[in-house]
């Protein structure tokens, strides 16, 4: 399975147990192998660490053909970037400092906090930005932040 970014070791937990808190049922592996290799074969989708754990949870709401034709709209006509998918490892380190700005803007005291423990550089941003917050935020709230 192509692991677009996201790493190997991400990528088996994603698997094995950060779906929720637990491992993907088999059925539904082979469904987010299926979608990854089209949009990585059809779409020429070679870096977008997002996608991994956002079409794990498109498939727990829809069938893999609207899973796929989500991605595909997502990406638009221009595969080289999105409006929502970083597609290259300079955009998503480019997520990650517009991420550090916003928080500076809307929450200065939080933005303050996280910038004393490291969170707001694009060393500690990676890992949660790569993830959708997976490993950090409880499914139901992954969930809304999704809006599903």
């Amino acid at each position: 399975m192509p692991h677009l970014g996201l790493g190997e070791l991400n990528l088996s937990n994603l698997l094995l147990r950060d779906h929720a808190g637990e491992m993907i049922p088999p059925k539904g592996a082979d469904a987010l192998k299926r979608v990854l290799y089209a949009a990585h074969q059809s779409l020429g989708v070679d870096y977008c660490p997002l996608l991994p754990d956002l079409t794990t949870i498109m498939l727990t709401v829809m069938e893999e053909s609207y899973a796929y034709a989500t991605i595909r709209e997502m990406l638009e006509d221009d595969k080289s970037w999105s409006h929502f998918l970083a597609l290259s490892r300079v955009e998503h380190i480019a997520w990650c400092k517009t991420w550090t700005d916003l928080m500076y803007k809307l929450y200065p005291q939080t933005a303050e906090a996280l910038h004393d423990i490291g969170v707001l550089t694009p060393n500690g941003l990676d890992p949660i930005l790569k993830r959708f917050c997976v490993t950090l935020l409880p499914y139901k709230y992954v969930l809304r932040l999704m809006d599903l």
